[in-house]
């Protein structure tokens, strides 16, 4: 399937805790912090936008589920 398109301009990741995602993409990956607000930190890696958008806690015994 072609959907036509080459290139990724962002992604977003729900985390449970962005104080700590946030010390892992920025101080032990090196991933520059583009914007931060209480509910999104936005970081760049090499020209695609990486949001971390804050979350609730996720349930005791959740599963992946590709449908939600």
């Amino acid at each position: 399937m072609d959907l036509g398109s080459t290139t990724l301009g962002h992604l977003a990741i729900r985390v449970t805790d962005p104080a700590r995602s946030r010390r892992f993409y920025h101080e032990q990956l090196g991933l520059p912090v583009l914007l931060e607000t209480p509910q999104v930190i936005l970081l760049g890696v090499g020209g695609v936008a990486l949001a971390l958008l804050a979350g609730p806690e996720t349930p005791a015994g959740d599963r992946f589920d590709p449908r939600r």
